[in-house]
């Protein structure tokens, strides 16, 4: 009991300083500074009014403004819910309440995934609270955009995965797992880099539990009918709709190429995209806190300062590593025996299998011209990368837990100074400058 009001308090004061730090840019941040938030906002605006998903005909006739209409609009189901529930004033700045309640599940979700794989109660609440500070985060949880409900349906599929890791997979979990996965597709692409992770922790967990084989196949069925049963429709609607167009991005480009006047069959060698500079240091800045247009940047020796904690971390998680291979070959461990003993190890290679292949699909994407070098696709894999910083951090002897105090300190500096920042930003006489508003179109 008393460890449950314990819990009870922390997780209250962290959704305090939660909303504590986001409303300010919630009411502050302009739309034009916002990236896309008007494609965003000509979606979920069309869904809250007519109670149903646009047609081609209607996305054509939406212009620049409907550019997202053809993709995978469940991601605004948060937003579409405040504005029915709460239909006051201006729907571009209610909208963007949708985008603080899907944030505050992902802080949530890091808060109870902290507890389950650190130890030191410190550690473990450093997870939500760099979340909760973390500058670019905060930024995207501030406007409306699918990108954070993505971060909050993968942040509870990581949860329920490192659950089944410890304890088992049951049909009620494969149900839910199924569902997860099924909603995370229809609302931003950059999720189903969670897809191959959760795979890896599900046969790890058969293994680890002796699943048999016939149970193994029922409980994957029963994952993939849900996962089927939750998305399959919108593909088919999306085939009947736009012309054969099955993921609506080929009508998404079409309408983006002509609006941009820019090439609509682009193509880049991937090896270019990873031995471009600029690509990876434009990725790394943005994760941690580029604003605006991709336009507001932070100073340089900010970004160095993060660079080196992130160093610090492989560093770290390195060592741990090679410290965890030795341990286990000293002391002969059969993993057909001691199974148990690959829980914690299978944790941390799911978190590593899904930031790899988000940034993995970051760089095809963008040697196709399907997405630049953006902080925010990083956002399916916000915990996971989040958890291996502070794993790595933490495992840096004496100093690795004050390393990860003062990046949770650091954060909370650098996001009052970008706010700052921001608000004395000078802006065109006819633009809308940052400050305090409550209309936004």
């Amino acid at each position: 009991m008393l460890e449950q009001m314990r819990i009870s308090r922390q997780l209250l004061l962290i959704i305090f300083v939660y909303f504590l730090t986001r409303l300010p840019w919630l009411f502050s941040v302009p739309m034009a500074e916002a990236p896309d938030e008007f494609s965003h906002y000509w979606v979920f605006r069309f869904m809250a009014e007519h109670l149903r998903l646009p047609s081609a005909v209607e996305v054509a006739a939406g212009g620049p403004s409907g550019v997202y209409g053809s993709l995978p609009q469940l991601g605004y189901i948060p937003h579409v819910l405040v504005c029915k529930i709460l239909p006051i004033g201006d729907l571009s700045l209610v909208g963007r309440f949708g985008s603080l309640f899907a944030g505050l599940v992902a802080v949530v979700a890091a808060y109870f995934i902290g507890m389950e794989i650190f130890d030191v109660a410190a550690i473990a609440l450093s997870l939500p609270l760099i979340m909760v500070f973390h500058p670019q985060l905060v930024f995207i949880n501030s406007y409306s955009n699918s990108d954070t409900t993505a971060c909050a349906l993968t942040s509870l599929t990581l949860y329920l995965c490192v659950r089944i890791l410890k304890a088992g997979l049951t049909t009620k979990k494969a149900l839910l797992l199924g569902f997860l996965l099924g909603w995370t597709a229809l609302t931003k692409y950059s999720g189903v880099a969670l897809f191959p992770a959760t795979l890896v922790a599900l046969l790890t967990a058969f293994y680890i539990h002796k699943v048999s084989f016939g149970k193994g196949i029922q409980y994957l069925l029963i994952v993939g009918g849900t996962f089927a049963a939750t998305c399959g429709w919108w593909f088919v609607h999306s085939m009947q709709e736009f012309n054969g167009d099955l993921l609506g991005t080929k009508t998404m480009r079409e309408t983006w190429a002509r609006t941009y006047n820019r090439p609509l069959e682009f193509h880049m060698p991937v090896s270019h995209v990873i031995k471009d500079k600029v690509f990876w240091s434009t990725v790394h800045d943005s994760f941690w806190g580029v604003f605006g247009y991709m336009t507001r940047f932070l100073w340089s020796q900010i970004y160095y300062t993060y660079l080196g904690f992130l160093l610090l971390a492989i560093a770290g998680g390195a060592r741990a590593l090679f410290t965890q291979l030795r341990g286990w070959k000293s002391e002969s461990v059969n993993v057909t025996v001691n199974r148990e003993r690959l829980t914690a190890p299978a944790i941390w290679c799911m978190f590593a299998i899904l930031v790899f292949v988000n940034i993995a699909a970051m760089v095809v994407g963008a040697s196709m011209n399907l997405g630049g070098a953006q902080g925010r696709y990083l956002l399916p894999s916000e915990i996971a990368l989040l958890a291996l910083l502070v794993g790595g951090l933490s495992k840096l002897g004496k100093i690795g837990n004050y390393l990860v105090i003062g990046l949770v300190a650091f954060n909370v500096v650098v996001v009052i100074g970008a706010f700052i920042m921001l608000i004395n930003t000078k802006m065109p006489e006819s633009a809308q400058r940052y400050g305090f508003t409550t209309k936004l179109y």
